[in-house]
């Protein structure tokens, strides 16, 4: 996924502190990019050290996982906390605090404040903000209008993660989006 920054805005100084890029790339992704190494753990935590966003993809499988887990565990010990993007796939946000842990999305260290040892606080709990790509539940009842209507969704999902990204308001980007269409279309 690449995203190009609205004109203007590049270069500015996101709410995240950093210079806002003119596209989101290069994007790392472990299951595409981890080289063959002799030490998997190794090249997970050199990739995560050159990354400036975590993306976590979320369900009760990535909650489940030990090796999700650890990897955001790492990037919050690490300073990483602000930059930690959740995108709900499946299952439901703090289902483990309603009794319903099977169904949980979010992995205990994206739930948890962690300390700069690593040491996730079982006493305390955060709530992560997370854009949200989970297909409807019944899509039997879907008509063509519905059918975009998601679409649609998604598209502003994605530019929500787009957002959390670059380190801009999703508000902002909107504006300054359709900032840069009524200028295309004047011309």
């Amino acid at each position: 996924m690449a995203f190009r920054t609205p004109e203007g805005l590049a270069g500015q100084t996101g709410r995240n502190g950093y210079s806002i890029p003119e596209r989101t790339w290069p994007i790392f992704r472990d299951t595409n990019e981890l080289p063959t190494a002799a030490n998997l753990s190794q090249a997970i935590t050199s990739a995560l050290d050159a990354s400036e966003i975590l993306v976590v993809l979320c369900s009760p499988r990535s909650a489940q996982s030990f090796y999700v887990n650890e990897e955001i565990r790492y990037f919050k010990a690490r300073g990483g906390a602000n930059r930690v993007l959740g995108v709900i796939l499946d299952g439901e946000p703090n289902a483990s605090h309603k009794g319903q842990p099977a169904l949980e999305c979010f992995p205990e260290a994206l739930r948890r404040p962690v300390a700069s040892d690593g040491t996730i606080d079982f006493t305390r709990s955060e709530e992560p903000i997370a854009a949200d790509l989970r297909d409807p539940d019944d899509k039997s009842e879907l008509d063509d209008a519905a059918f975009h209507a998601q679409d649609e969704r998604l598209a502003i999902e994605l530019k929500r993660i787009a957002a959390g990204i670059i380190g801009l308001a999703f508000g902002k980007l909107v504006d300054w989006e359709a900032l840069a269409g009524e200028k295309k279309t004047a011309q």
